[in-house]
């Protein structure tokens, strides 16, 4: 998917690719940097990667933290996320014999670890910050 944000006017387009050739056209042009999608191109630059949009995305708009200590506390959440979904990523390539005590490990960790401790986040930290309540403000 590719989204195309257009400041001026407060909107985004987004777009599948439908073909094999959208996506080498995409390749060909050096738009992918490691060959790959999700990009999104914002003031007109084309940026790939997950955390680097998230990054740059935080960083424009003020969502990245007042200070170093602000910034260390979102990429400890960016991190255990990044934990979480390495392990559900590679639930599929365990053994079979594995694959039952891996699900109820993710599982467990899921239910007593992270979600308890992003619920927490939401409701305590970030919500509270100005720059997320207003970011979470209808029509933002």
């Amino acid at each position: 998917m590719l989204l195309a944000i257009d400041e001026s006017r407060s909107w985004f387009d987004k777009k599948f690719l439908e073909s094999a050739e959208e996506l080498d056209k995409l390749r060909n042009d050096g738009d992918l940097m490691f060959q790959l999608v999700s990009m999104v191109e914002i003031d007109r630059m084309k940026l790939v990667q997950t955390r680097a949009i998230l990054n740059y995305t935080a960083s424009k708009y003020n969502l990245y933290g007042k200070d170093t200590k602000e910034r260390a506390l979102i990429d400890m959440y960016i991190e255990g996320m990044a934990d979480l979904n390495e392990m559900i990523l590679l639930l599929p390539i365990c053994q079979p014999e594995e694959k039952d005590v891996k699900l109820a490990l993710i599982k467990g960790r899921m239910k007593t670890c992270y979600f308890p401790t992003f619920e927490k986040a939401l409701k305590t930290r970030i919500s509270n910050l100005p720059t997320v309540k207003k970011f979470l403000q209808p029509g933002s």
